[in-house]
């Protein structure tokens, strides 16, 4: 993974008034801003960076706008996109338009560049509470996209499977030992790198994941 941003965005405003936007007789200045990451820092995957969240702000001379960017497939979470905005000499937004960057060490016109629609409401999030969990156990995502919590009090020996997740989707299990202990959890071959769960009595582990694309659980933020 890089260490720097890799999408390098351009934009040239066109002289439409007689004198070219950005000039010294008619100022203008653009704005980007990742939005749609929610209460989660956005991060580089795979990476400890924080993915700066912005606003990236720059006023030009003579029309011209460079800007380096993370593509939005490298942030976590999923599903993060820019807003571009274009402000007068006054600070009023003029033009605005929503873009998603995707890919490798690239340059995009923003001129041919395709606008995406502003997501709706926040994705909602789920919890799964389980009160006597033992046995085969299969838990499945009913319909939740955004972060699902999966509650399990063990009263015996589980095996959960999981159906329905999403890629990017935040999962969080939270196991309780009842007042026995010892109860364990055999994971499935889709959660990678699990957690060893704390046999006392009475304990309780949880542990962080996040999906990819596959369906695959992997930790995000380690477990106590």
């Amino acid at each position: 993974m890089p260490a720097t941003p890799n999408i390098t965005l351009t934009a040239t405003f066109d002289d439409l008034s007689g004198n070219a936007e950005g000039s010294t007789a008619n100022p203008s200045s653009m704005q980007i801003t990742l939005c749609n990451f929610g209460p989660i820092l956005p991060r580089i995957a795979g990476t400890a960076m924080v993915a700066r969240p912005g606003p990236y702000y720059k006023k030009s001379t003579d029309g011209t706008y460079n800007f380096k960017l993370w593509a939005n497939d490298q942030i976590t979470p999923a599903n993060t996109y820019y807003m571009v905005e274009v402000l007068d000499a006054k600070g009023n937004v003029v033009q605005a338009a929503c873009y998603q960057f995707l890919g490798g060490v690239q340059t995009i016109d923003l001129s041919s560049a395709t606008p995406i629609a502003p997501p709706g409401p926040p994705a909602p999030n789920g919890y799964i509470l389980n009160t006597a969990a033992t046995g085969a156990l299969a838990i499945a995502n009913a319909g939740w996209t955004g972060n699902l919590t999966i509650d399990l009090k063990l009263v015996g020996n589980i095996t959960p499977t999981f159906s329905g997740l999403y890629k990017g989707q935040i999962v969080q299990f939270i196991f309780r030992q009842d007042a026995t202990g010892s109860r364990t959890v055999t994971w499935p071959s889709n959660v990678k790198n699990p957690p060893v769960v704390n046999a006392a009595a009475n304990s309780v582990t949880t542990a962080n994941f996040i999906v990819d694309y596959l369906g695959n659980l992997y930790p995000q933020l380690g477990w106590s």
